[in-house]
């Protein structure tokens, strides 16, 4: 995505929409001031110029910097209620457009008070203040200070020409000079502004990714228990506002240690991740299936009430029943523990609930799916 027909920056195409963003939001926030600076001054020096009128050596040049900076204060004015209204209002291209025909204005009007110097004296300070800060204040890609520059230093030309001695061409040197720094200065402080936000961005990225490995199981690719426990505290906050109905299925595969120790531990991981891709499969976008420790694995579903989460686990349960599991020569099965959260309950709560209907569920004879206080509640241990 490109902003302006100066924009030739080679940026990671997956961090250009951001630099961009970034851009916007800096020159808002800069230009929102630059803006209201050059209204107040322009409208000092014009109401200066009307009740105490300074010493011009010519009428018409009193007339020209009280045109020049009144057209400076109505532009700035416009422009600081356009930018606000704008903002986050219409595309990024638009926004970042009339910043930059803002910065051609004032730099034109600036200029053109330095041709009108140079008529009596040889004062730069137009030219100079206008362009350096523009560059300086813009956030853009790196040609656009050269399109301020060439502007200004054409505007200058002209006028140096129409107003000054041909002959005097020293005269015209600071001006060359000016429009050349002020490029530059502009590039390179804008070359350390988009290496800096490149920078952030991929510390971000990388922020994220150590977030999520940190969150994630790497042998089955789900949700550790971690993750688990502060998606389910959040949720628990979540279902005591809005009584939506939240349910856990807790699973445990059945002889697990059967697997590890007749086929050994590789096989065991295999039918570790791939009953997490059978279940992952049973579920809504919506459910969340997490890895709680060992061969153990609780999914939670969101918005769900009791009954229909014991269909969930059933569902669960045959797809293990009938999945075949590389390398496995005979039927793995899990048993299920489905309990519904209760107003003001805990999460370590639920969970143990869940646990209990867990235990009756391999305790009647494995493969079955149990709810919560379906055979009472009880803290006998199982193995």
């Amino acid at each position: 995505m490109q902003i302006g027909i100066f924009d030739r920056e080679k940026i990671p195409l997956t961090m250009r929409y951001q630099v961009l963003l970034a851009r916007r939001d800096h020159n808002y926030q800069t230009y929102s001031v630059a803006s209201i600076i050059a209204f107040t001054i322009s409208v000092i020096y014009v109401l200066q110029q009307v009740f105490v009128p300074g010493d011009v050596p010519l009428p018409w040049i009193g007339a020209a910097y009280i045109a020049i900076f009144s057209s400076l204060a109505a532009v700035s004015a416009l422009f600081f209620l356009a930018l606000h209204w704008s903002h986050e209002r219409i595309p990024l291209r638009f926004e970042a457009l009339l910043v930059q025909g803002y910065s051609f204005l004032v730099v034109a009007l600036t200029t053109s008070l330095t041709n009108i110097d140079l008529v009596y004296s040889k004062e730069y300070t137009g030219m100079f203040a206008g362009l350096i800060a523009t560059c300086v204040v813009l956030s853009g890609p790196p040609m656009i200070y050269t399109a301020l520059a060439s502007v200004s230093l054409l505007i200058f030309s002209m006028g140096f020409f129409v107003f000054a001695p041909v002959q005097d061409v020293n005269a015209f040197l600071p001006g060359l000079v000016n429009a050349a720094v002020s490029a530059a200065i502009g590039g390179i402080i804008q070359g350390g502004r988009t290496h800096n936000e490149v920078l952030k961005l991929h510390l971000q990225d990388l922020n994220r990714e150590l977030r999520e490995y940190s969150f994630r199981d790497p042998l089955t690719g789900t949700r550790n228990r971690r993750f688990l426990m502060e998606y389910l505290e959040q949720h628990r906050l979540f279902e005591l506002r809005h009584e939506m109905g939240l349910c856990i299925v807790i699973l445990d595969i059945d002889h697990f240690k059967r697997v590890n120790d007749t086929l050994g531990h590789p096989v065991g991981d295999v039918v570790l991740k791939d009953l997490a891709s059978v279940s992952q499969g049973c579920l809504r976008d919506s459910d969340l299936l997490a890895r709680y420790g060992g061969e153990e694995f609780i999914a939670v579903l969101p918005k769900t009430a009791i009954d229909d989460a014991v269909a969930v686990a059933e569902r669960l349960r045959t797809g293990i029943e009938y999945h075949t599991f590389a390398g496995v020569p005979w039927n793995i099965t899990a048993s299920f523990g489905v309990a519904e959260m209760r107003k003001d309950e805990s999460v370590e709560s639920l969970i143990s609930r869940a646990d209990i209907a867990l235990y009756w569920s391999k305790k009647d004879g494995r493969n079955r799916v149990s709810r919560a206080g379906e055979h009472g509640a009880t803290s006998e241990s199982y193995s």
